[in-house]
């Protein structure tokens, strides 16, 4: 499963398709102090990241596999890092 909603952390895990960007959204919206896990995320459909830049949510754990460099520029931009 991509997403695991917790209490206070959203977990995204392997590929998260754009089914998963609704969710996402809802999750942030109703937890906006909640963090984002994403240390197993492999990739993630386009509306999975805009859903993530314009909510900007603390992650906990950055994923390991890949360059996630440039997502957290992008959620950073703008503000302080």
């Amino acid at each position: 499963m991509p997403i695991v909603a917790k209490q206070k952390v959203i977990v995204l895990d392997g590929h998260c398709e754009i089914d998963a960007a609704e969710e996402l959204e809802q999750w942030l919206v109703s937890h906006p102090k909640g963090q984002v896990n994403a240390k197993k995320l492999v990739s993630a459909h386009t509306a999975v990241l805009q859903v993530l830049i314009y909510h900007r949510p603390a992650f906990s754990v950055w994923p390991e596999a890949g360059n996630w460099q440039w997502l957290r520029q992008a959620m950073t931009n703008g503000r302080e890092a």
